[in-house]
């Protein structure tokens, strides 16, 4: 259920003068909340209003990169929007208010993650990595940081998928040189662009089957260590290994490690179920994992 606020009426009725009808349904009338953008008088698909949703989240997701570096954080929550996300009340709300953590939540939600672990494992820390979709704010690193254990070094690193950026073919010999550099890199390609960032490629050429099972040119992840001291390299190492072979979704290999891929799942279940109270959540993951 979508709840009909103020703004939501206003623009409906805006759309109902468009179509050439009355700004509010009276009684008989048979047209529907959303029409086809293809004439007709049938209600629009469930998957065109998907479709239409989903676009507008990627062009305001443009919009907002477009504005400068300081916004690609925003960009990256609202790209990942659907239309579950409305559910729980007005998107501008909830991409204000889940777009960062307040610094006590952060610090919450790693003490408990913390404890967890010392009860399931025991063993002691020496670092923390936080991995991250959309960033970590200074103040949001400032939560983390205090229930980290003293001693113990605590590295956030923003993980996502370099669509925008660079594409990489691999050199070859083949005997056409017309042909040559025509194949994707192999996967595991890493390529450092500075000491604390770099292109690290999930996808690609896999030697163990001796090709490439992809459908378009692979894209990289954009690896970027946010706060924290940490050896970029290993960094990315850890990564891939985090995208090895999945025994529970048979794939030979993930393009996004199961830390955000993971938590990306959980987030959408937790938004989807908005009667869910808080207190049955066993762990937050909805932002990290």
């Amino acid at each position: 259920m979508i709840p009909a606020t103020d703004e939501l009426v206003s623009e409906l009725m805006r759309y109902r003068k468009s179509n050439d009808l009355g700004p509010l349904p009276r009684e008989g009338d048979s047209a529907p909340l959303l029409l086809p953008l293809i004439g007709g008088s049938k209600p629009m698909g469930r998957s065109a209003v998907h479709e239409l949703v989903k676009s507008i989240f990627r062009e305001t997701a443009a919009r907002l990169r477009a504005l400068g570096p300081d916004h690609e954080a925003a960009a990256s929550h609202v790209e990942k929007a659907s239309a579950h996300w409305m559910r729980r009340g007005d998107l501008g709300f909830i991409a204000k208010s889940e777009s960062c953590l307040p610094p006590q939540k952060a610090e919450a939600l790693l003490k408990g993650t913390i404890e967890t672990y010392q009860e399931q494992d025991g063993r002691p820390l020496k670092e923390i990595f936080l991995h991250t979709h959309s960033g970590v704010s200074p103040e949001e690193y400032k939560g983390f940081l205090r229930a980290v254990p003293e001693g113990v070094k605590l590295i956030s690193i923003r993980v996502r998928q370099d669509r925008g950026g660079q594409r990489l073919y691999r050199y070859d010999d083949h005997p056409d040189v017309g042909k040559r550099g025509q194949y994707p890199v192999q996967r595991g390609v890493f390529w450092q662009r500075t000491s604390r960032h770099g292109l690290l490629y999930t996808n690609g050429f896999k030697a163990r089957i001796a090709s490439y099972d992809g459908f378009e040119i692979p894209v990289p992840l954009s690896i970027t260590i946010q706060f924290g001291e940490g050896d970029i390299v290993q960094v990315a190492k850890d990564i891939l290994g985090l995208t090895k072979l999945n025994y529970n979704s048979c794939q030979l290999g993930e393009g996004r490690p199961i830390t955000i891929k993971y938590s990306d799942r959980v987030g959408e279940i937790i938004l989807a179920n908005p009667g869910l109270p808080q207190t049955s959540w066993k762990h937050n993951f909805k932002y990290y994992a």
